[in-house]
C-alpha cells in the first residue's frame, strides 16, 4: 500500500520534533503536528530525532523537580494546592522507570559486575589447551578437593 504524500512534511516533522523536545510522547506530538507517527518515523532525520528524544527525557526529569516542589508547597501559584505525597511517589517512580529506558546512560541505574580471584585477588588464568590428559585430571581433582574444603 503506497503512502499518501503529506503536505508540508518538513514543517510537520519540525513541529513534532518541537513537541517531543518539550517532553511529550511521539504519538501525541505527531497527532498535534498533524502527521501520522509511522510517516514521521519514516521521514525524520535520525540524529534530530535522537536529540529530541534526549531533550524529551531531560524535560521530564526537570518536571519531576517541579512536582517535588509542588508537593512540598514551594513556589505554589495562587490557587494551587500541594500534591499528595503518596500520589507523587507513584508518579515519580513511573517517571524514573521510563527515564531509565529513554536515556539509560544518564538516568539508569549503574549495574556493575566484578570478578575476583581467591581472597579478592586477581583471577588466575591458565592455558588448558596445551595440557595433557593427566594434567587436566589432576587439575580437576585439585578443584574438587578445594570444593570439599
Amino acid at each position: 500500500m503506497a503512502s499518501r504524500p503529506v503536505p508540508d512534511m518538513d514543517k510537520k516533522i519540525e513541529q513534532a520534533l518541537a513537541f517531543i523536545t518539550q517532553g511529550n510522547s511521539v504519538r501525541k506530538s505527531c497527532e498535534w503536528a498533524g502527521i501520522e507517527a509511522p510517516t514521521f518515523l519514516k521521514h525524520v532525520d535520525g540524529e534530530q530525532y535522537a536529540r529530541a528524544r534526549d531533550a524529551c527525557a531531560d524535560a521530564q526529569f526537570d518536571e519531576m523537580a517541579d512536582l517535588e516542589k509542588r508537593c512540598l508547597g514551594i513556589e505554589l501559584k495562587e490557587g494551587d494546592d500541594p500534591l499528595d505525597p503518596n500520589r507523587l511517589r507513584a508518579v515519580i517512580d513511573s517517571r524514573k522507570w521510563r527515564l531509565a529506558r529513554m536515556r539509560p546512560k544518564m538516568y539508569g541505574d549503574k549495574v556493575g559486575v566484578e570478578l575476583t580471584g581467591k581472597d579478592g585477588g586477581p583471577v588466575q588464568h591458565m592455558d588448558v589447551g596445551a595440557m595433557t590428559d593427566e594434567q587436566l585430571q589432576a587439575l580437576v581433582a585439585q578443584g574438587m578437593q578445594g570444593a570439599q574444603d
